[in-house]
This record gives C-alpha cells, structure tokens and sequence, in this order.
C-alpha cells in the first residue's frame, strides 16, 4: 500500500501584501507599539522593506507606502 503525500496549499505573497505589513509597521509606530529597545530592529526591517519594494518598483521613493501604485487609484 502506498501512502499519498500531499503538498499544504500555500496562498501566494503578493506585492500588496508587503505593502499591507509596511502600513502595519507605520501604524505600529505611529500609535507607540514597539519597545525602545526594538526601534532599531523594527526601523531596519522597515528600511529593508521599504528598499526592496522601491527596487522592485512596486512604489517610488516619493511615494509613502499607503499610496502605492495599487491603491493610488481608490
């Protein structure tokens, strides 16, 4: 007898979604969620972040995150 393996199903990561955690981010900061000790951490997560969507193109570095290409139309 043979045993079937099955593959979970993984929802794709979409450049919206980065975009989603960037403004998540923001918010967190915004509203005092992070620790004095995890500003740095957090800010070079979101500089990563940041970065790599400008790179991508999927906003420019003119632009905040909450108006990106995506939601600039609304």
């Amino acid at each position: 007898m043979s045993e079937e393996t099955t593959t979970p199903q993984v929802a794709p990561l979409q450049s919206q979604d980065l975009i989603v955690v960037l403004e998540a981010l923001q918010l967190a900061s915004s509203r005092g969620a992070f620790k004095i000790e995890e500003f740095k951490t957090i800010g070079e997560t979101y500089t990563r972040l940041y970065t790599f969507l400008v790179a991508s193109g999927v906003i420019t570095p003119q632009q905040p995150a909450a108006q990106s290409e995506d939601t600039a139309a609304e």
